[in-house]
């Protein structure tokens, strides 16, 4: 009987939630053994994968696509090193459907796990996908956007860049697009909106916003 297929497990860190995770190594074990097991992300947008046992958290800076850059270089990685016979990326949105591509090129599987967002031609890419519904959600998903932003500023010190906001809202909220607001359409108008809530300070790329 064959050894079943080196499996590296890497996970989008900031744009699953770690609720999914017992779920998301019982599908993944049906696709190899995950001998490699990784979840990429900044801390302060971890979604409680920090604390997970069984896989390596690889932090990242806060620059924007940082873990999605690490979780392909490494993947790279992996493969031309031979070190994994098999992968599964698991993540909601399309930032890995090239890597997913070029790996499926050179002949090797690629399983993807993720949430009811997941474009159909995301979907498409790999040679499996596993939904996980409502299990793999990004944090906070009921509460408001307004909320949210609250919140985000508050743990930025009071103050958050204006070019910043799209960013950190779409690792919190994947599925939510402020230009498909019924109202607002940029997120100056949406702060602008709420003068109860926020002020806005500076001009140009030093724009800041303050909660009120």
């Amino acid at each position: 009987m064959s050894n079943p297929p080196r499996l590296a497990l890497l996970i989008d860190a900031e744009n699953l939630n770690s609720t999914c995770a017992d779920e998301l190594m019982r599908h993944a074990s049906k696709s190899g053994q995950p001998i490699i097991r990784r979840a990429y992300g900044h801390v302060d947008h971890a979604h409680g994968w920090t604390s997970v046992a069984g896989l390596r958290f690889v932090h990242v800076n806060s620059a924007k696509n940082a873990a999605d850059m690490a979780l392909c270089i490494e993947a790279l990685d992996l493969f031309h090193r031979g070190l994994a016979d098999a992968f599964a990326i698991a993540s909601s949105d399309s930032d890995f459907l090239h890597l997913a591509l070029y790996l499926r090129e050179q002949g090797v599987p690629v399983h993807g796990f993720g949430g009811s967002a997941t474009k159909p031609e995301t979907r498409a890419a790999y040679s499996s996908f596993t939904e996980f519904g409502g299990e793999v959600a990004p944090v906070q998903r009921k509460s408001t956007i307004k909320a949210e932003l609250t919140e985000m500023i508050r743990q930025n010190g009071g103050a958050l860049k204006l070019t910043r906001i799209n960013e950190l809202m779409r690792r919190a909220r994947p599925e939510f697009k402020i230009s498909e607001h019924p109202t607002t359409k940029t997120w100056r108008s949406f702060i602008a909106a709420h003068p109860a809530a926020f002020k806005i300070n500076g001009s140009g790329a030093d724009t800041s916003v303050r909660t009120l």
